[in-house]
């Protein structure tokens, strides 16, 4: 079925590298379509080529999208995450 929490799209963003997915499980939760990246319906090829085109094209919406990422990474890092965690199991 999937690994279920995308973590390689996490591992994107740290780089600042909007992400090209399926909008399937769990993705929408963490690409903001638009914002980090494009989600594309399942199987469908012609729309993974119209966005990695768009992608090519627009390159400074991309880039708006890379600066993005690397502020949605930060709800990831691992101290905030933990830290909250902690406070309830604490």
């Amino acid at each position: 079925m999937g690994e279920g929490f995308p973590g390689a799209v996490i591992d994107a963003f740290m780089c600042g590298i909007p992400v090209i997915a399926t909008d399937w499980n769990m993705n929408r939760e963490v690409i903001n379509d638009g914002e980090t990246g494009r989600l594309i319906p399942v199987k469908d090829s012609g729309a993974l080529a119209e966005a990695m085109l768009d992608a090519i094209d627009h390159q400074r919406e991309w880039k708006n999208m890379s600066e993005k990422c690397l502020l949605r990474a930060t709800d990831y890092d691992t101290h905030k995450v933990l830290g909250h965690h902690l406070k309830h199991i604490i």
